[in-house]
């Protein structure tokens, strides 16, 4: 997640609106409360809801520019286009 971060981050710095968490959180089913011998435990969203996260983020940020967002993310357009057509973004 903080590979991604950086490329979406403006600068050099990654600050905490780099990071989409809450949409990543959003999008995370509640999940039980932590037993009680492990109170800090984190509820994670898996590598894969986290990741489309990103990619849907650069696509607003863009707004729909796949070319642009796939840019700004390395990846190949026709990985965005495919998961914009199977519904995934």
């Amino acid at each position: 997640m903080v590979e991604l971060a950086a490329v979406l981050a403006d600068g050099e710095r990654i600050e905490a609106s780099d990071i989409p968490l809450q949409a990543i959180l959003a999008k995370t089913p509640a999940a039980a409360p932590p037993p009680a011998a492990d109170a800090t435990a984190l509820v994670l969203a898996s590598l894969r809801e986290q990741t489309l996260a990103i990619m849907q983020t650069s696509l607003l940020a863009y707004e729909g520019d796949v070319v642009a967002a796939a840019s700004r993310l390395r990846v190949g357009r026709s990985t965005l286009y495919r998961l914009i057509q199977s519904g995934h973004l």
